[in-house]
């Protein structure tokens, strides 16, 4: 395991990586138990297939294997580990948010597409609209890694609700399993104008 870490610890590059795990069934178990490289992949859309920029091989680019399901997604947030949030065009028009692990790990986890807005908020009697809408997910990352209890997402979204110049990006955040955004609040109220987010040292940071 020394010798390996020690070789590792010069290979930052996650493709690498890869050609170093494929030496020995050893080695690859020793490099499994090893924290991931943390530099976030550049990913370029090329015609033939998808490939990645590394920055520490002077942009280099390296062949990037994605399921072809998501090959022509919408990337929109990313978090350690390989872990993508993506999102797709519905037959029916309607848009698709999903998050998928593009690292090797199984699992993808449905996000939501509907948000329950306050009846107050919009000055609505309870007969006149429905409350959820439809919404918009522009950016997102999470509290931890998706299989842990209480992982959070936090992310810049709108909403599509029919109501001419009504105020509607919000900075939300829900837990991964939620199918509805109900915890939100609106960008003006803070006197923000976010167009990211981050995950730094335990806390949400909002760029």
């Amino acid at each position: 395991d020394a010798v390996v870490r020690e070789i590792a610890n010069r290979l930052p590059c996650v493709y690498d990586r890869v050609h170093l795990a494929g030496v020995c069934r050893p080695w690859r178990e020793s490099l499994e138990r090893l924290p991931p490289p943390k530099l976030p992949y550049l990913i370029l859309p090329l015609a033939e297939q998808l490939a990645f920029s590394c920055v520490l091989s002077d942009g280099a680019t390296h062949p990037f294997f994605v399921p072809e399901r998501i090959r022509h997604a919408c990337y929109f947030g990313s978090y350690d580990g390989g872990w993508a949030f993506l999102s797709t065009l519905h037959p029916q028009a309607n848009r698709v948010y999903f998050l998928a692990n593009l690292a090797g790990t199984s699992g993808t986890f449905n996000l939501p597409n509907r948000i329950q807005l306050e009846r107050e908020a919009l000055e609505l009697a309870p007969e006149e609209k429905p409350l959820l809408h439809r919404l918009v997910i522009y950016t997102a990352t999470l509290s931890s890694d998706p299989f842990m209890d209480g992982c959070v997402v936090a992310g810049l979204i709108n909403d599509q609700a029919p109501m001419p110049g009504y105020r509607r990006q919000k900075i939300a955040f829900w837990q991964i399993e939620d199918r509805v955004v109900v915890g939100y609040f609106y960008m003006g109220e803070a006197c923000w104008d976010a167009v990211d987010v981050v995950r730094h040292n335990g806390a949400f940071h909002f760029l």
